[in-house]
This record gives structure tokens, C-alpha cells and sequence, in this order.
């Protein structure tokens, strides 16, 4: 009966993160003897391995937009609710590397560069009429919503 208990708490114990080992090692003499054999920590590298999370956004050209992210092989579908009038210049993302920021590379004949940046995606929109109100567009990868934020004061007209 005590192989099963130990094999439970074992398996148990495995997925739970470094962070919390760390403070379960002084519960149990038996606890911290598993966590230094190197199957324990193998396992755990392995499971968690698999949590670390890797995304990539896709846009179909169709009417309207489609977007979709691809997350660890598993592709995620969302509709977009365009928070723009039609005439709205929305630019597009191109990866050529890797990057802790994820440059985003214009397809229009304006100049400005978006990029990544703590888990959101953000780039200038700009209107092509004078009374359109430009800003920054965010997409958030955390909860799959595009937002907007107001350009700084002290950035000069873009359109």
C-alpha cells in the first residue's frame, strides 16, 4: 500500500512547478530524497517543456480578415472586430529571425515598424483622411483581443 502512496504522490509531485518543489522539500525527508533523483527532475523538465508556450499569428486575406494563432500545433480561430473605419491602414507582420522583439513590417508605403513586446503585438494605424484619428493598434496574445491606444502628443501627423 505504501509503493502506491509513494507512486502517487510521486506522479503528483511531478507536474507541479520548480518554484513549488522548492518549498514542498522540507514538507517530507522522502519528498526531497525524489526530487534530487535525476528521473524526478527529468520528468518534471519534460512535462513542463511541453507548457512553454509558442505562438504565431496568421492572417487570411478574406473579407472580412481572418485571424488565427497557432499555439504549440494546436491552431486557435477568432473573429475580428475591426474597432476601424474601412479605409483603415492595417499593416502586417513579417518574421525573418528570432527575436525577443518581433519587428513588424509594413506592406504599404508608410515607414513605421511595429513590433512584440511583452506578449502584445502592436503597430500604427494610420487613416488615410485627414480627420481620421491615428493610434496604435495592440493585439494581446494573453486574451486574443485587439485594442487601441492614442499616439503620444509629440508624434507629428503620420497620414
Amino acid at each position: 500500500m505504501i509503493e502506491i502512496w509513494d507512486d502517487l504522490v510521486g506522479e503528483i509531485l511531478v507536474r507541479l512547478l520548480v518554484k513549488s518543489l522548492l518549498r514542498f522539500k522540507c514538507v517530507d525527508k522522502r519528498w526531497n530524497d525524489l526530487f534530487r533523483k535525476p528521473t524526478f527532475t527529468n520528468r518534471n523538465m519534460k512535462i513542463h517543456e511541453k507548457k512553454k508556450k509558442q505562438r504565431v499569428m496568421i492572417r487570411e486575406s478574406d473579407e472580412p480578415p481572418r485571424f488565427m494563432i497557432l499555439e504549440n500545433d494546436e491552431i486557435l480561430e477568432f473573429d475580428w472586430q475591426n474597432p476601424f473605419p474601412d479605409d483603415r491602414v492595417i499593416w502586417t507582420l513579417e518574421f525573418d529571425g528570432t527575436y525577443n522583439v518581433l519587428p513588424v513590417k509594413c506592406n504599404t508605403n508608410y515607414f513605421q515598424d511595429g513590433f512584440l513586446f511583452n506578449g502584445v503585438l502592436h503597430w500604427v494605424s494610420v487613416g488615410e483622411k485627414q480627420e481620421d484619428e491615428d493610434c496604435i493598434l495592440r493585439f494581446d496574445f494573453r486574451n486574443n483581443q485587439f485594442t487601441t491606444i492614442d499616439l503620444p502628443s509629440e508624434v507629428d501627423d503620420l497620414s
